[in-house]
């Protein structure tokens, strides 16, 4: 944040976006019509120059969180250069961002963390009865701790909101799945099962 401060300093007159994993907190403390808060959805578990891909960014939705007064050459400038790196841009409010990533990001990093500690404790070769779903939930387990630190403490509320409706709805499962009754497991399932054709 206090980068983007000091570009819009240096340079009052030039477009100005960020790549913050949380929008809420900087695009209201940055005021300025040069200013447009950005999120590209598209990184790996690797951070630096080491997580730079051939068409990492191909497709993939880039969140743009304009407030009302960003002028029309700044919003101009952010989607150009979404569009040159090959993504799509999203336009939504920073409350929104941050609910969405709420539920498709961060919570999804906190219980693919939680079910890779599970998986470390399996004794001998159990830790081989894995398929591709779950390597990818390994892949997500190797991010940096310190970074998702940050970006969980900026963006608390929202998940923890979701985290604490996940631990009902996982506690309702357990529940019935201990009575040897799996309906209430199918029901969550098929309930998923639903959104995702959507």
């Amino acid at each position: 944040m206090a980068v983007v401060h000091e570009i819009i300093a240096v340079a009052p007159n030039t477009p100005v976006t960020d790549v913050a994993s949380v929008k809420g907190a900087i695009v209201a403390a940055i005021d300025s019509a040069w200013f447009v808060g950005g999120h590209p959805l598209a990184g790996a578990s690797t951070s630096g120059p080491e997580g730079a891909l051939p068409g990492l960014f191909d497709g993939r939705p880039w969140v743009t969180c304009p407030r009302q007064r960003a002028n029309g050459a700044s919003r101009a400038a952010v989607s150009a250069l979404i569009d040159i790196c090959g993504a799509r841009e999203v336009i939504m409010s920073a409350d929104e961002h941050d609910r969405g990533v709420a539920v498709t990001s961060h919570a999804v990093q906190v219980v693919a963390s939680a079910i890779a500690a599970q998986w470390g404790q399996l004794p001998g070769a159990a830790v081989e009865a894995r398929g591709r779903a779950f390597d990818e939930i390994l892949r997500l387990a190797g991010s940096d701790p310190l970074l998702w630190q940050e970006i969980l403490s900026a963006n608390s509320g929202a998940v923890s909101h979701v985290l604490l409706q996940l631990a009902d709805t996982l506690t309702e499962v357990a529940d019935s799945l201990t009575s040897g009754d799996a309906s209430t497991a199918a029901r969550l399932i098929a309930d998923g099962n639903e959104a995702a054709q959507q």
